[in-house]
């Protein structure tokens, strides 16, 4: 007698953070204080928020050089964007910010945030952290969460290291361009999904 078992693996670390589509809502938390959020969490906008001329769908964004913190108000942090067409990565791995003016501003440019989001073709997605101050920041009890389908899931990212002043923290999966993940500190696991089909002949 023959007998089959089909087994399907799937490794640790899908879904993760910057598995996203349009939809899904982004917050940066340090321990229990939230930071800045993109789109609302809990929230299901159907297929992606509004941003100036475009969206959190197929569109790159760019926090504006003007902007010295996160805001946890979507109808304010919808403002605060740069928008670029979809798999724009001028400026990945890098922000332009009034902060690391000399002098700097008198007031803001004290908490991280973010500054870039990219819902790029395929898995062209990453996302990035700036450090506005004119400090190394320790990233101990900073958390990225995404907020998924109005709220159905969330995935979280908790980061480490030290995220030096006027750097940023990027986070992409590891399908991304080439030259996306060479520009990342994270590279995340997509989806692997594989079938093993075991074979085993009995007799008695």
């Amino acid at each position: 007698m023959l007998l089959f078992w089909q087994l399907r693996i799937l490794p640790l670390g899908f879904p993760s953070i910057v598995h996203f589509n349009g939809d899904d809502a982004l917050l940066l938390v340090n321990g229990s204080d939230t930071l800045d959020i993109i789109g609302v969490p809990g929230v299901d906008p159907g297929q992606s928020w509004p941003v100036d001329t475009g969206s959190t769908k197929e569109y790159t964004l760019v926090r504006k050089v003007t902007i010295d913190g996160g805001s946890t108000d979507w109808s304010v942090g919808a403002t605060e964007w740069d928008v670029y067409p979809q798999n724009t990565w001028t400026d990945m791995g890098m922000h332009t910010s009034n902060c690391a003016s000399s002098p700097p501003p008198s007031t803001g440019c004290t908490e991280l945030f973010f500054s870039e989001y990219a819902e790029g073709s395929s898995n062209n997605k990453y996302i990035e952290v700036y450090n506005p101050t004119g400090s190394p920041v320790s990233l101990t009890g900073y958390t990225v969460y995404t907020s998924g389908n109005g709220g159905s899931f969330t995935n979280t990212f908790v980061m480490s290291g030290t995220l030096a002043s006027g750097d940023v923290y990027m986070i992409t999966t590891d399908q991304a361009d080439p030259s996306i993940q060479a520009a990342a500190d994270t590279s995340l696991v997509s989806l692997l999904l594989y079938t093993l089909t075991v074979m085993m002949h009995l007799s008695w």
